[in-house]
């Protein structure tokens, strides 16, 4: 029991001291609070709203945005003063005025290099004088000899040999690119050109052979130029007489094309005085100032008849056999 007394007395007494030990703290609290409000009353109040950042670029001034303003302000402004120049110093317009004098010998069109038979350099003037004012005349393509259309011949396979033949014996490039099988009777040595200029074209010999011969292998509808999984073209028809004439080793072989053969045989029947009725009839229709640049070709003296008229290129040579 007495144990019991002396614990209770200590708890008394540490009970006593921990309330002194809370009212002094209280008091100290109240001191001090009592001090932050005195200081802090004379201090300003500062409140953080982002927290500072080091900067990558200038804000101010935007050099790029001002440059393209400036030039766009001064392009404007030039064109104001030019337009304002214009304005004020605008000249009456002046009348165009063209003086053609003619010149005697000299052809009224033009020929390029190698349009006349034999010539190898410029174009050789013919006797007639130029009108003033009038339209610029047609230009021939290159003629070619009959030693260089033979050398052709020789060095096409017989693909190409075709298309030269065919060229040399009236018939256009289109038109050939358009001919079948059925067009082709080799009963009466005749070739049926259709299109615009309808007409029957007689086969030179060794024309004549040789569809003879393609006409057992291609059928009556399909086309007669190419094979029938590659039909021939403007293109490929060029190729294969490029390839052809520089075979044959002609000279200048960029000039070498369809419109030189076929002006090649147009050019073959005017020089020997055909009527250029009979002429449409061969090789389809020409323009009208195709024609009377073709006149100059024609020699002298009345016009000659179909019947008269060799319409067969002399310079077929036979297909010589391979290997």
């Amino acid at each position: 029991m007495g144990q019991f007394a002396a614990r209770f007395n200590e708890y008394k007494s540490q009970q006593d001291q921990l309330s002194a030990i809370e009212t002094a703290h209280q008091d100290a609290s109240k001191r001090l609070a009592k001090l932050d409000a005195t200081e802090g009353s004379r201090m300003p109040t500062i409140k953080v709203l982002e927290a500072a950042t080091t900067p990558q670029q200038p804000w101010r001034p935007l050099y790029w945005r001002d440059t393209v303003l400036s030039l766009g302000a001064s392009l404007a402004l030039a064109l104001l003063a030019m337009w304002l120049v214009e304005l004020f110093n605008r000249s009456e317009p002046q009348p165009t005025v063209i003086l053609v004098q003619p010149q005697a010998g000299v052809s009224p069109y033009a020929v390029a290099p190698h349009a006349l038979h034999g010539q190898r350099a410029a174009a050789m003037p013919l006797e007639a004088a130029s009108p003033a004012l009038l339209p610029r005349q047609p230009t021939f393509s290159r003629e070619l000899d009959q030693d260089e259309v033979a050398a052709l011949a020789r060095s096409s396979d017989d693909d190409s040999r075709l298309v030269v033949l065919l060229l040399l014996s009236g018939v256009s490039l289109d038109e050939a690119l358009a001919l079948r099988g059925s067009d082709v009777d080799p009963g009466r040595g005749l070739i049926h050109v259709g299109g615009d200029s309808e007409r029957d074209v007689a086969l030179p010999e060794p024309l004549h052979a040789l569809l003879a011969v393609r006409a057992t292998a291609v059928l009556p509808e399909h086309l007669l130029l190419g094979h029938p999984d590659r039909p021939a073209t403007r293109d490929t028809v060029r190729a294969q007489i490029l390839s052809a004439a520089h075979d044959a080793g002609i000279e200048d072989v960029i000039d070498v094309n369809a419109d030189c053969l076929r002006h090649t045989y147009v050019a073959f029947l005017v020089r020997q005085g055909i009527r250029f009725a009979d002429l449409t009839r061969i090789v389809g229709h020409l323009p009208a100032e195709v024609l009377g640049a073709y006149s100059a070709l024609s020699p002298r003296g009345s016009r000659l008849p179909r019947e008269a008229i060799n319409v067969a290129y002399p310079a077929f040579p036979p297909r010589q056999p391979v290997g």
